[in-house]
């Protein structure tokens, strides 16, 4: 009798077993690429939402005026005197898309009214600077949010 290992063409029992392992671990690589690509997306997306907001805050100020005020009781507000606002920054930064409030992101939009007025040669200079930011997840415990959006413009009189 010929023995028959030197003609069979298959492949042995390790071979196979190798080949699993590299392909589990392929598809766990690729399946963690998706994931992290999904997740920068949603951040990003969140990112711009948060932009706008304070490009859109910080534009209303300035319309608003130098010696504008308000009630300062939420981010509607358009009061620029001297300091921090509003008192209540809370917004709602994204729905995600649903009608379900449970998965809204909170964020918070505040302002900083600095005066930077100056005289020199005669001539008065009188402007505000105002830093505009929006966080997110805003944290009422103190905690630190995850993103922040930061925009500094000046007002003039």
């Amino acid at each position: 009798m010929e023995p028959r290992l030197g003609r069979e063409c298959g492949h042995t029992l390790t071979e196979i077993m190798v080949s699993v392992i590299i392909f589990s671990v392929a598809i766990v690589f690729v399946y963690q690429m998706l994931f992290s690509g999904q997740t920068t997306v949603a951040f990003e997306g969140e990112r711009r939402v948060a932009l706008r907001m304070a490009e859109l805050k910080a534009e209303e100020l300035k319309y608003a005026g130098y010696a504008s005020t308000g009630d300062d009781s939420d981010w509607t507000s358009l009061n620029m005197d001297v300091g921090t606002h509003p008192v209540d920054p809370t917004v709602i930064l994204d729905d995600r898309g649903t009608s379900n409030p449970a998965d809204d992101l909170i964020g918070a939009l505040r302002w900083t009214v600095r005066d930077t007025s100056w005289v020199d040669t005669g001539v008065t200079v009188r402007c505000k600077i105002v830093k505009v930011s929006v966080t997110w997840p805003y944290a009422e415990t103190g905690d630190i949010s995850r993103d922040r959006v930061d925009l500094v413009t000046m007002v003039g009189e």
